[in-house]
This record gives structure tokens, sequence and C-alpha cells, in this order.
């Protein structure tokens, strides 16, 4: 049966995550990377990167059974508040909502829903027959440090197919979009707006999850705008940005032509 876990410790890293990244952003005199530009989106999507694993794991690691036989939890089975509050379901919306979360500056919410086989939802988990899952997941604020400040924006809406009987990999899908103001750490009077698309198709999480951390397969393909402002005067940047899951923390991530390695956990990038 599926246990309440409290994920409170890995809301407050899914928070630092959002603000690691954002708060300010390195010139890449100090990184090894081809352009400004690249840093930017680099930096900021590897950020939000790593705050769409922790959200993989959260979920991954609430639904991950300690039995094999058929049961039925009585009570809401994915707590996703990041402050240990019960989601509450919905009759009339068909979904769980769970209470928004004040963590630091940031604001965290989140909802879900369980089907069954045919698409029905339900208002408990049931081992057997729940067959997926979707999550509503939103994160925004104002980040101040010492180093530099940003508004984030982040809305993430998932589905998790693999859930009934007892298969052994979780399949996430679904589309978000991040937009992030800051300022752009030892450019003085340099700012920067960066708006993105991610798209995530096919990532595949191994079943148990204490052995499976990160995902197996699968990419993220964002559409970003960077605009960036010195002077009154604004330079936009289009890049696509793909990155590509291979079971392990350390992962490709393409923007445009300029290659970069990504730390999941971390979120930081380095040049390849």
């Amino acid at each position: 049966m599926i246990q309440l876990r409290r994920l409170a410790a890995l809301g407050a890293l899914l928070t630092l995550g959002a603000c690691a990244g954002d708060k300010g952003i390195t010139d890449p005199d100090k990184q090894r990377t081809p352009s400004l530009e690249a840093a930017i989106i680099a930096a900021a999507l590897g950020q939000s990167t790593a705050n769409d694993v922790l959200l993989f794991q959260a979920v991954t690691l609430q639904l991950d059974r300690k039995t094999a036989a058929a049961q039925r939890s009585a009570l809401p089975s994915l707590d996703i508040t990041y402050g240990g509050l019960d989601c509450t379901y919905n009759n009339m919306r068909l979904r769980f909502v769970c209470p928004a979360v004040a963590m630091d500056s940031m604001t965290l919410s989140a909802e879900y829903a369980l089907y069954n086989g045919f698409g029905i939802a339900q208002e408990a988990y049931d081992d057997l027959t729940t067959a997926s899952a979707q999550v509503w997941y939103k994160a925004f604020g104002n980040l101040v440090n010492p180093t530099g400040a940003a508004n984030i924006d982040r809305v993430r809406t998932l589905t998790v197919n693999g859930l009934s009987g007892t298969e052994s990999e979780r399949t996430f899908g679904g589309f978000g979009t991040d937009q992030a103001t800051g300022s752009i750490e030892g450019s003085s009077g340099k700012d920067y707006v960066l708006s993105a698309t991610t798209i995530a198709t096919n990532v595949v999480y191994g079943i148990p999850f204490a052995s499976n951390v990160w995902p197996r397969s699968g990419t993220l393909t964002t559409q970003s705008q960077l605009d960036v402002t010195e002077l009154g005067v604004t330079t936009t940047t289009h890049k696509s940005v793909t990155i590509t899951f291979n079971g392990t923390q350390l992962v490709n991530m393409d923007v445009g032509s300029t290659g970069f390695t990504l730390d999941l956990a971390t979120g930081g990038v380095v040049a390849r």
C-alpha cells in the first residue's frame, strides 16, 4: 500500500533548485561557453530541469508500491504539497487539490488526478486499477540575494503512465512554461528576460525508485526566447534546447549548436 510520505525535505530542495540558478547568471568568461546568450539559457534551463527531475522523483517515489497485492488507499496517496499538508479530493473538479505552500519568497502549489484504465477519475489510489496520473504544478515568486535577483514563474502539466498491475517502469510526458527575469552577474546594467516552453517526451523511470534515481531515457525539448537589455537596447535570441536522459546524473544539453553537460542534482552546466 502506498504510504503518505511527507516530502518537506524534497520540497525544500525543489525550492532551492528554483533559486540557485535563477538568482544571477554568470558571464561566459566565468564558464567555458562560447556566447553570453548560450550561457544564460543553459544556466537558467539547467536549474529548471533540476526542478523537473525533482518533481519526477517525488511522483515516482510516492507511486513506488511496497506490496504486489492489490490494495486501496482510503486517503489521498500522492502528497506533493512540499509542506507536509494533505491534499483533498474535489468532487467537482475530479482531482486532488493541495494547499499552496510558501517557502522563503516562493509559492508552490500542486493538484493531481488519478485515473483507471478507462480514463475515469478515481477518488483514491488502487494498486490494481489505477493506470495513470496527471499533475499540475506551479512555482512563482521573487528571489533576492547578494549576487542578484530574479522573478520566477514556472508551470508544469505532467502525465505519468504505467501504474496499474506490476509494471517496472513509469513513463512521464507533458509540457510547461517558464519565465525568468533577472540580472546578469558580473555584467553591471545587463538584465534578461527568458521565456521558455518545454515538452517532456517518454521520460522513463525504473522501479524500484531506490535503484533508479535518474530518468532512464526520454527528452526535454524547449523553445526559448532570451531578451538581454543593456543601456536601453534589447537583443533577442531564440534557441532550441534538447536535454537527453541516460539513466545517470550527468546528461547532455544542446543549446542550439552549443553542447553542455548538465548535472541533474545541482542544475549546474559546463560546456563540452
